[in-house]
């Protein structure tokens, strides 16, 4: 499969059909604290998604903090922390061209 099949396919269950590329992979304040709301249903694949774009780290180490300091908050993620992970698959959306070999 190559690169950009991969990152298309990672990218798909963050459900990005409409979503406008980011310059960089977590924007400033993104993963504040954790007492921005409660979980919800939307956050049940949330360790799902935090594995998928960890899958990445080797092509794409730019996004490795970001996805890194979403996964610490993998046990109770909140609002904010979906907005960091949709975040950073909006960020692999305007690079799907670039990365290491």
């Amino acid at each position: 499969m190559k690169k950009m099949g991969i990152i298309e396919h990672i990218i798909k269950p963050l459900d990005l059909k409409q979503a406008t590329t980011h310059e960089t992979p977590a924007e400033y304040g993104t993963l504040g604290s954790d007492k921005d709301g409660e979980s919800g249903e939307l956050m049940v694949n949330y360790k799902r998604k935090i594995g998928m774009l960890g899958y990445l780290d080797h092509t794409h180490p730019d996004i490795k903090f970001a996805v890194s300091q979403s996964a610490r908050f993998s046990n109770a993620p909140k609002k904010s922390h979906q907005f960091a992970v949709k975040s950073s698959g909006c960020y692999l959306l305007g690079t799907m061209t670039t990365g290491l070999i």
